[in-house]
């Protein structure tokens, strides 16, 4: 993670999620990190709905079902997001472990189709008064080639609705949405 870090601060920076001085009072801290635990507390249950996944822009999307649990550590700033899904009929499976108080967190990505080879470690901010959780991550697609970036955004949009967009962000700044998934409790 220490290659990707200048390019990872950089689109930190260009998206708005990092390069602010960071707070030193104690109540903001105190109040940030009852929002994490607010937001890893609004993960936690059964889910299901649909996972969209466009391979490129202007492809059509595949959609299949999809189920997820979430859980959260109380008092510990931990939350676990496994889900399910599908590619083609067969099965796939990923985890969002997210960990952290105060204004930003850091995360951990597995999924058996896009990280199947390695987790990837995502730097995440809270934002809109507690109810979106943005984690941004990089990934290597060759030697010789600047790495890729990617944001995964989880929203709550109610209490019992969670919604889930990422995006592909190439070495230039490009954004395409790549995967959706809208979640019912």
């Amino acid at each position: 993670m220490t290659r990707r870090m200048p390019m990872l601060v950089t689109m930190l920076c260009g998206l708005g999620l990092a390069c602010a001085a960071p707070s030193t009072t104690e109540s903001r801290a105190a109040s940030s990190t009852a929002a994490v635990q607010e937001f890893y507390d609004g993960l936690a249950g059964q889910w299901t709905g649909s996972y969209s996944l466009w391979l490129h822009a202007g492809s059509e999307a595949q959609v299949s079902e999809t189920i997820a649990k979430g859980r959260s550590a109380p008092g510990a700033a931990d939350a676990w997001l496994d889900y399910s899904w599908s590619w083609k009929g067969a099965q796939q499976a990923g985890t969002f472990f997210l960990r952290g108080s105060g204004m930003g967190t850091t995360s951990s990505w597995t999924d058996s189709w896009h990280m199947a080879d390695e987790p990837m470690e995502c730097e995440s901010e809270l934002l809109d008064d507690g109810r979106r959780l943005v984690l941004l991550g990089s990934y290597p697609v060759g030697p010789g080639q600047p790495d890729w970036g990617w944001r995964t955004e989880f929203t709550l949009v109610g209490p019992d609705e969670l919604l889930m967009e990422a995006y592909n962000i190439s070495p230039d700044g490009h954004e395409e949405l790549a995967v959706r998934a809208e979640w019912n409790r």
